[in-house]
């Protein structure tokens, strides 16, 4: 994918985690001064939002308050210290009834009312937020995690058969256990959603493919302190409307059953592989709602061995989106060998290298499920054709519902599924999906049959026998991301339909502002901003929102 935003690019909105700030008496919120500190996504950007005005306005585009507001505390009186999530500080209910803590009403302690002091649980230790010194050559970012089995903006996914083109990401990005003694030094080598700053990008961006050498050090409560090392390939990008991967170098780290559905702007799991649901949803709230990192996750709910082990990995790293160092380098054979690429798969021919990470023995994976174990493990695409070994020979049989290596779609459509439409034979076979569209040989053109067939690509430009004449404009039109440029895409830019799949853009006339254009700062020129932009902030930094 990318593929949400236009061809649609998959954003990821990503964990909110636990963060620690002294109360000053002000503080950061996006909804008019709720009285509820606020800051994106985790809890780096919830810290350093929160941490004075000009990091809340200028770097997190909200509005520094200094009305009375209510946190959460782990203490049994109001000490002005919040070691919370922003879920806990929410209302009163989350504090004190999810969350075990006690809510400091306006400053007061104890929800300023009568009662019973709520149960003090020992407080975690915050998140360090001092990144790590890198050594040279090494370089800083931050991280996340997600998994929301959009197909991402590189290809590495597949086309789930009766979904029609709703890629799904392959499973082998899942993070799986490195070889022993490889040149990197990792534990595991994964995948990741990549900010700009490191080559990500719409679509087939230049990240695409690299690889980074990540090491970071655990900080969930009672784990602290262990340094890992991991190797992350680009196969998604982590687009600027999300703080984090807008502020720089920003790994959202490839981990199924860790996207937080509240919070995720593209989460299609439910919908695109039903049968996983559970693990999908196992861990979304692990330190979201409660602090303890012993509970709230539970990677058995997994089916699929792979997406399972991927899971188990990323938990055992006890990691709640720390600051990592990072550097790259050349891509491990074992991970330049896993799918990515367009056209995409189909289910039916998904490579091994989609479906799987695992290559037996103590290769990728580990040794736990491999050909030749002795189980005939499906999960992991195991079956007479691929692992004899474990599976037994195939019995060539027909309607047996395996597709044996002397069976095809044209001789045993039962097991191997039907054919796929051949263009080009005089048929237009409509239930095997050929249409106008994509098969004027067999089907006709699309063009000049009467109807304006928007979901072919017909428009008044394309095929005005159909739609008619394109109303006359003053000028050029264009898709454009700031009100003032216009986009490098020419999908995007075809008509103003297009345009509105393309995120948060504007169809507009090319050339029509020469002013600031959106989040270009406007302190000193305050009435500069283009189309309906308005300049927000202070005399000391605003900007064009």
């Amino acid at each position: 994918m990318k593929i949400t935003i236009s061809k649609k690019v998959f954003f990821h909105l990503f964990a909110v985690a636990t963060w620690s700030s002294q109360v000053t008496g002000a503080y950061c919120n996006w909804g008019g001064c709720t009285g509820v500190p606020q800051g994106c996504c985790d809890e780096s950007a919830l810290s350093w939002c929160n941490a004075n005005e000009n990091q809340c306005e200028s770097g997190c585009s909200g509005e520094w308050c200094t009305n009375a507001f209510s946190y959460c505390s782990w203490a049994s009186t109001c000490d002005g210290t919040i070691v919370s999530t922003e879920y806990c500080n929410a209302s009163e209910g989350q504090c004190t009834d999810d969350c075990g803590g006690n809510w400091c009403a306006n400053g007061n302690g104890n929800g300023g009312g009568g009662g019973p002091t709520p149960p003090i649980p020992t407080p975690p230790t915050p998140s360090p937020h001092t990144p790590p010194t890198p050594t040279p050559g090494t370089f800083t970012a931050t991280t996340t995690r997600y998994w929301d089995c959009s197909c991402g903006a590189c290809g590495c996914s597949f086309l789930p058969t009766g979904l029609g083109n709703e890629p799904v990401h392959c499973h082998s990005n899942a993070m799986f256990t490195a070889p022993a003694n490889n040149e990197y030094g990792a534990s595991f080598y994964g995948a990741a959603a990549i900010s700009a700053s490191l080559g990500g990008g719409n679509w087939m961006a230049e990240g695409c493919g690299k690889c980074w050498r990540v090491t970071g050090t655990s900080n969930a409560a009672g784990y602290e302190g262990t340094e890992t090392t991991l190797v992350l390939k680009g196969t998604n990008f982590c687009p600027d409307g999300n703080p984090m991967c807008g502020a720089g170098a920003h790994f959202d780290i490839a981990a199924p059953g860790f996207d937080v559905t509240a919070y995720s702007f593209a989460h299609t799991c439910p919908e695109r592989e039903p049968e996983e649901a559970g693990g999908f949803a196992a861990c979304e709230n692990w330190l979201i709602t409660n602090n303890d990192p012993d509970i709230n996750c539970d990677c058995s709910l997994f089916n699929d061995g792979v997406l399972k082990a991927g899971c188990e990995n990323f938990y055992s790293l006890k990691w709640d989106n720390p600051v990592v160092t990072y550097e790259e380098v050349d891509c491990p054979p074992e991970l330049s060998a896993l799918h990515c690429g367009y056209p995409y798969a189909t289910e039916v021919d998904m490579p091994e290298t989609c479906a799987s990470n695992l290559d037996g023995g103590d290769g990728p994976g580990g040794p736990d499920l491999y050909c030749g174990d002795g189980i005939c493990t499906a999960e992991i695409g195991e079956d007479c054709n691929t692992c004899a070994d474990d599976c037994n020979t195939c019995v060539e049989e027909c309607g047996d519902g395996i597709c044996s290596m002397a069976e095809a779609c044209d001789s045993c459509p039962s097991d191997c599924g039907v054919c796929p439409p051949v263009c080009g034979d005089g048929y237009c076979d409509d239930l095997a999906g050929e249409d106008c569209n994509d098969c004027s040989e067999d089907c006709g053109s699309c063009c000049g049959d009467g109807s304006c067939d928007s979901e072919y690509g017909e428009t008044c430009s394309s095929c005005a026998t159909d739609c008619g004449a394109c109303p006359p404009t003053d000028g050029d039109m264009c898709c454009s991301s700031n009100s003032k440029d216009c986009l490098d895409s020419d999908w995007c830019n075809e008509n103003e339909a297009n345009c509105a799949s393309c995120g948060d853009a504007v169809w507009m006339e090319e050339g029509s502002c020469n002013g600031l254009g959106k989040w270009e700062a406007c302190t000193n020129d305050q009435g500069a901003c283009c189309g309906s932009l308005s300049c927000q902030g202070d005399q000391y930094y605003a900007q064009c929102l």
